[in-house]
């Protein structure tokens, strides 16, 4: 991976690669789909250790390191058959989403029986932290060059987090939770039944 210079861009990496050091272990082997490539940092992560790997994004940002490798899709549907996935990580994508349930029934939907879906979101507790985090993600984004959209009713509680994902059957197998100033930043490992 070539040297990041950008301050905004090293903070976007040293996060990827923080998250990648808590799923490392579960993409070693197999066929893995990343969803929401954004600057291409997690997906060069994941490349060293699994060459197996499709990425997939709805745009190529400017900045994207990794832009031939880009899959673009519509967001929406994700364009592969049904079951195509051992691991489909999808990192600080829902919120970005109109319709976050209907993006986590397309993670499904791809996944393999028994496959994992690693989510990693930014969650909150009471409406002041669901403000301050949409603020930062919007400025977050903004500052590092990524155009993307952003709805507010996307954004996850911690508890609604774990209620969508029960309800849409999956088995939580790991959380892994940092609070940050005034929201969390939230790990799920998740079992498709």
């Amino acid at each position: 991976m070539e040297k990041v210079t950008d301050p905004r861009q090293r903070y976007l990496l040293r996060t990827n690669k923080k998250w990648f050091n808590h799923y490392c272990e579960y993409i070693l082997a197999g066929e893995i789909l990343h969803v929401g490539n954004g600057l291409g940092y997690a997906s060069a992560l994941i490349k060293e250790k699994n060459q197996q790997l499709i990425c997939l994004d709805v745009t190529v940002q400017k900045d994207t390191i990794n832009k031939e490798d880009v899959v673009l899709y519509n967001g929406t549907k994700i364009p592969y058959e049904e079951s195509s996935f051992d691991v489909v990580l999808c990192d600080y994508v829902l919120h970005h989403t109109p319709d976050p349930a209907q993006m986590i029934t397309e993670l499904i939907r791809v996944a393999k029986l028994n496959g994992l879906i690693i989510v990693i979101e930014q969650t909150y507790n009471n409406t002041f932290q669901r403000l301050k985090l949409f603020y930062s993600c919007w400025k977050q984004n903004r500052d590092s060059g990524q155009n993307v959209g952003m709805y507010w009713r996307s954004y996850f509680s911690r508890s609604g987090s774990r209620s969508t994902f029960r309800t849409m059957n999956l088995e939580i197998l790991d959380i892994i939770s940092e609070q940050r100033k005034s929201s969390y930043t939230e790990m799920f490992v998740l079992k498709k039944k």
